[in-house]
Formats: structure tokens, sequence, C-alpha cells
């Protein structure tokens, strides 16, 4: 079995009055291999995992179509009219979206409906929705020097 060496740096800081004390500690931390490999293997599956769903995630109309299927079910013709997003570039991104398995279709007589199958694509979009598009959140963009 072998063990890896793992030198740590840590400071810490004491405040007194008037001035601050810096102490300088080392402490050595032992490693397994074979428990690092294992977990090393799981978190490039992971990165690669995540990867794969932030590229599907980093374009507009994709983001656009799965940020507006998280209120729900529709159907093509639907989003177009409620995203924008217009064919033929409506279909081919609902394409890419249904090969990476990030949405699931019904039929029903002639048209398609589409929702968000992505548990994972689900939790990411409500993360941007937080950060991006809640009520408060959004800010103004600059345009000519004007908002």
């Amino acid at each position: 079995m072998l063990h890896i060496k793992i030198k740590k740096h840590i400071i810490s800081t004491h405040k007194r009055p008037n001035r601050t004390v810096h102490l300088h500690h080392h402490e050595k931390t032992h490693v397994n291999q074979e428990n690092l490999s294992v977990d090393l293997a799981e978190l490039q599956n992971a990165a690669a995992s995540a990867s794969s769903l932030l590229k599907v995630l980093a374009n507009q109309d994709r983001l656009l179509l799965l940020c507006q299927m998280t209120q729900g079910e529709y159907c093509v013709s639907d989003l177009e009219q409620l995203t924008g997003v217009r064919q033929p570039t409506l279909s081919q991104q609902l394409t890419v979206l249904r090969d990476e398995s990030m949405v699931t279709t019904r039929r029903e007589g002639k048209q398609i409906f589409y929702s968000i199958a992505s548990k994972e694509a689900l939790a990411v979009l409500q993360v941007l929705y937080e950060q991006f598009c809640k009520p408060g959140k959004r800010k103004a963009k600059k345009v000519n020097g004007t908002v």
C-alpha cells in the first residue's frame, strides 16, 4: 500500500489590540493512493457529465426552450411563439435536446409535445432562474450608453 504525503500550510490570524499576529503551522496528511484513484475516477466522470450538460445549456436558443419548458409541456408551435425561436432553428435545437436526453416527447395526433426529462438540467435551470431571471435580479443591459 502506497501513501502520499501532502503538506498543508495553514495560517491562523489572531488579533490583538493595535496589531495582528500570524501563526504558521505545517501539517502532514497521509492519503491512501488506492482511495485517491477511485475518487479521482469518480470526480472525472462527474466533471465529464457536468461539462456535457453545460455545453448543451451554453446555447441561447436551447436555454430559452428549456427555460420555457420548466413551466410545463409545450407543442412546437407554442414553443416557437413563446420563445421567438423560429424554424428551422427550433427543430434543430429540439433535436439536440432530444439526442442529449434533456427532453422527452409525447405525440398527440399531429402535434409533438416537449417537456424536460433531465433532473440535472432542471436543477441548473432553477439556479439560473434565481441568479438571472427572478424579479428583482434582472439587470438592465446598457446599449450605446443608455439603459
